[in-house]
């Protein structure tokens, strides 16, 4: 980790936040523009009902460094961790525990 030696670590958070909350949103979202159809229509089930889509309203703190809890807030999330991926740039977090509408990861 030379690059987080030689760079300043809560400038690179400052700025790197705002991007793994961009990589968050496209990699949660599963608005692909194709619907279910698997539905049976004998058993009754509405084929044309999405599942809702996640979306992402914030997160805190702003800036910290490797090991810092941050506290992601938004709807839809998976209520267990693991079946939610969250990263920073392109490492995985560890994602510690999950709500409908809030996550805690660990910075890597």
């Amino acid at each position: 980790m030379k690059f987080l030696n030689a760079y300043d670590t809560k400038k690179w958070l400052l700025f790197g936040l705002p991007v793994l909350v961009m990589c968050l949103i496209m990699a949660c979202s599963n608005d692909d523009g194709k619907t279910d159809d698997t539905t049976d229509d004998i058993t009754g089930g509405d084929d044309d009902v999405n599942p809702p889509t996640m979306t992402f309203t914030g997160f805190s703190p702003e800036e910290g460094e490797r090991g810092t809890n941050v506290q992601l807030s938004g709807t839809h999330f998976s209520t267990t961790a693991s079946e939610n991926t969250v990263k920073f740039g392109n490492v995985d977090a560890e994602v510690t525990d999950a709500k409908a509408n809030q996550l805690n990861v660990t910075v890597p």
